[in-house]
């Protein structure tokens, strides 16, 4: 019969405990679930003489008397045991939701950590006041107890999920802070730091993780833990985990808290993986997070991200490239003077005839000091075929002062720099061909 129906056995819900619950074998549902009810309001020691009984109900046949059980042995803290944990945690595989939330807040009441698999279990329930009820039934457990279930959700698929699994984790430290405010016998700051330092244990695997949104997760609550405060080691990874985050904000405030992190941290700077990690924000889609990502490896990274950001300066896209050449720029000193000629060879492919044409005039100077491969000088060479004019003669230019024997390595482009539309690439080669011959004459003589 249903437990809203009304039938044959009487009204229920009043007289002393041994008649509530000999009215718990009504054939009526209303009746057991008025009778169940009833002894919910009972006083815990009175309530526990027919614990047995009330486990046992929950699996009456209706889901408003197993879902009045629940609560009734949640209100039996001193009574817990792992049999009634178990109990309730099979109660709540039932397919109604309010039931389901009756026992996740029944095992959390019951401070029982035998529940806390469940519950994590429940973390990810399609009904949020179930996930909401089951996040604070593990913080009530502590962390100890929560921290697994709870740490482990944080990589869920699903943004509830994962929502709900930080609201555990942050709910079991409040937990502890609550017991210290309390002054529990017992508690010390020592023990509060040990707890904590469990949440830290299971949370900070994640901020390595393949998938952005469990690093992302991970990382705000080990930041809302106030983890991070005092550790700047952490602080710095908790940025690194989102530094390729969906949001542009969130990998924005990341650049920006390891430029500060960086700026306070003498000579060395943020490390080689970390500063590997913000080389690689130099290729990020959105402008702003590159120009960010230039300031944050200036101030922070300075010249252990050099060889990460060298790495791009031959990438495909120009924006790339760009971003690569501005950070080595802004370090300064040897990061940058050792990466010089890969800094203008980059600029070759630019799209700015300006930029083409001052990377050429600053390499023809240090091919001049015999510092270009014969590679790098071919790839100023192709430059015969710019279409700007003003980059053919800084070729032909630059093949000049080269020398003579880079001329006649290049006689086909200087042949054709002869012949070039603009009269100035034109003075520009023949200068470079007489060169070429004057030198051709003089060794020819002096042989």
């Amino acid at each position: 019969a249903s437990a809203g129906r009304a039938g044959g056995g009487g009204g229920g819900g009043g007289g002393s405990s041994g008649d509530l619950v000999a009215q718990l074998a009504s054939r009526v549902g209303s009746v057991r679930l008025a009778a169940m009810e009833a002894l919910g309001k009972l006083p815990p020691a009175e309530l526990e003489v027919h614990l047995q009984t009330i486990v046992a109900t929950l699996e009456d046949q209706e889901w408003q008397v197993r879902a009045a059980a629940a609560a009734s042995l949640g209100a039996l803290r001193a009574a817990a045991s792992q049999s009634v944990a178990a109990a309730l945690a099979r109660c709540s595989e039932d397919r109604q939701a309010r039931l389901r939330e009756a026992c996740a807040r029944a095992m959390g009441r019951l401070g029982v950590s035998e529940a806390a698999p469940r519950l994590g279990e429940l973390l990810e329930d399609a009904d949020q006041d179930v996930r909401r009820e089951a996040s604070r039934a593990l913080g009530l457990l502590g962390p100890s107890p929560a921290a697994a279930p709870a740490a482990q959700r944080l990589a869920h698929s699903s943004a509830e999920v994962r929502a709900a699994a930080q609201r555990a984790l942050l709910d079991a430290k409040r937990r502890v802070e609550q017991i210290g405010e309390e002054a529990a016998p017992g508690f010390s700051a020592a023990a509060l730091a040990a707890t904590l330092q469990t949440l830290r244990a299971h949370t900070e695997p994640l901020l390595t993780h393949a998938e952005p949104d469990a690093r992302r997760a991970a990382a705000e609550v080990l930041q809302r833990l106030g983890a991070t405060q005092g550790d700047r080691d952490l602080a710095v990874r908790c940025a690194v985990a989102v530094l390729h985050d969906a949001s542009e904000e969130v990998r924005l405030g990341a650049l920006n808290e390891l430029a500060a992190l960086g700026a306070d941290m003498c000579g060395g700077g943020l490390g080689e993986a970390a500063a590997t990690a913000l080389a690689g924000c130099l290729a990020d889609d959105a402008p702003e997070v590159r120009r960010a990502a230039v300031r944050a490896i200036a101030q922070a990274a300075r010249a252990g991200a050099a060889p990460a950001v060298a790495e791009l300066l031959p990438h495909s896209l120009q924006h790339v490239r760009r971003a690569a050449v501005a950070a080595l720029v802004a370090m300064e000193g040897e990061a940058k003077d050792s990466h010089i000629v890969q800094i203008h060879l980059a600029l070759l492919k630019d799209s700015s005839p300006q930029a083409r044409c001052g990377a050429v005039e600053s390499i023809a100077g240090l091919g001049a000091e015999g510092r270009l491969s014969p590679e790098e000088v071919a790839a100023v060479a192709g430059l015969r075929i710019d279409p700007h004019w003003a980059v053919r003669r800084a070729a032909a230019e630059a093949l000049r002062q080269f020398g003579p024997e880079a001329v006649r390595r290049h006689a086909a482009e200087v042949d054709q720099l002869l012949l070039d539309s603009d009269w100035r690439g034109r003075r520009s080669a023949a200068a470079a061909r007489a060169e070429e011959q004057a030198a051709a004459k003089r060794e020819a003589g002096s042989g």
